[in-house]
């Protein structure tokens, strides 16, 4: 199985780009909703979360997202807090993925803080989803009905493109909102995964 990793700044499409993989019948597992329902859900997690930010954190039982967010973004130090409670049950619950998905070629896992956390040295290979700053804002603001200095906030506690090509083994380019040379780009780099993960012949 080629364990291969998907990340990209917010806003740059690396969901779209999964989804796409995902139609060529490559399981994905998507980091970002896991932790969201694992937090809502994971009762050890809950406590450890309750404890760490307070009890606005959850409101009759539901995570508070809007507190959350408000609390962590354009705070390090909180964010850090959040990521180092979270992230080894992401990883746990990775782990339990996987196992059903033994028989698989290749699967995908998607997060955007995949460098940042880590998570990379325990893949294969990395893909990295680009797109120019002035169009993700465009996208995330339409998508998330916010201003763009929420989305400028957001990509500041984001690790820059730069530092993240030293570690991409492909690139995808999404600058271009047409969805057929996406798929053109993804259709190619599946084949081209696929064909270096075969043996040589002896």
């Amino acid at each position: 199985m080629i364990k291969v990793g998907i990340t990209g700044g917010i806003g740059s499409g690396k969901t779209t780009v999964s989804s796409i993989f995902q139609e060529l019948g490559v399981p994905v597992y998507n980091s970002d909703l896991r932790a969201k329902w694992l937090m809502a859900n994971h009762e050890p997690l809950k406590l450890e979360l309750l404890k760490q930010f307070g009890s606005e954190t959850y409101t009759d039982g539901d995570l508070n997202r809007a507190y959350l967010s408000k609390l962590v973004f354009g705070n390090s130090k909180k964010l850090t807090q959040l990521n180092n409670s979270v992230h080894p049950v992401v990883r746990n619950d990775f782990i339990n993925w996987l196992e059903d998905k033994k028989g698989s070629k290749m699967i995908i896992k998607e997060a955007a803080i995949l460098i940042e956390s880590g998570a990379y040295k325990e893949l294969d290979q990395i893909i990295l989803v680009v797109c120019s700053e002035e169009n993700r804002i465009k996208r995330v603001m339409l998508r998330d009905k916010v201003k763009s200095e929420s989305v400028k906030q957001r990509i500041q506690f984001q690790m820059n493109d730069q530092e993240k090509l030293r570690l991409a083994d492909h690139i995808i380019n999404n600058e271009k909102d047409d969805l057929m040379i996406l798929k053109e780009q993804i259709k190619s780099l599946y084949n081209k995964i696929i064909d270096l993960s075969k043996p040589e012949d002896l």
